[in-house]
């Protein structure tokens, strides 16, 4: 009688400890109910690496070495290239924006108009989700290429051409 109540004791509290799990994480997966699931795209497969031509984690940007995952790799349209989508907002203070789709990222960056608001690609690979700045520095005349596996990285010199006081 002892083992069988046990028994139960054990089955009742490994039902009650997973419907509960299972309740809240329903809760959270609809806690954003402007988004329907018609909406929600499921992230693929990783992406394999044979599918990038160079990949590292050291950018030399303006003569300082940062330790920023990037990659390329090639479209019909030709070699493309991306920075982690974390190293880009921590690293180089563009602004991501939530969104329910993995692909694409809509971000604002200050140091252009042609970067305000604007949604671009994104590449999954089994480590990192890489965003396709390819347009984003071209459009800023950044200048970039690989050297000894670090992705060598110029941007234009800037000035302050206005400063505005706000009370």
């Amino acid at each position: 009688m002892m083992n069988y109540v046990r028994l139960n004791l054990a089955l009742v509290s490994f039902v009650a400890t997973n419907v509960c799990s299972l309740a809240f994480i329903s809760q959270i997966a609809s806690a954003n109910p402007q988004v329907n699931s018609s909406q929600r795209v499921a992230p693929p497969l990783a992406t394999s690496s044979k599918n990038f031509v160079n990949r590292g984690t050291e950018i030399f940007l303006n003569g300082k070495t940062l330790t920023i995952p990037w990659g390329q790799w090639q479209t019909v349209n030709g070699v493309r290239l991306g920075i982690s989508d974390t190293a880009l907002a921590q690293q180089l203070g563009v602004q991501l924006f939530n969104n329910t789709n993995y692909t694409k990222q809509p971000i604002d960056w200050y140091a252009t108009l042609a970067a305000r608001n604007i949604n671009i690609t994104a590449k999954l690979s089994s480590q990192y989700r890489y965003l396709d700045i390819t347009d984003l520095a071209r459009n800023s005349n950044w200048q970039w290429q690989v050297v000894g596996g670090k992705l060598q990285l110029n941007t234009p010199v800037t000035k302050v051409i206005n400063v505005q006081r706000q009370n």
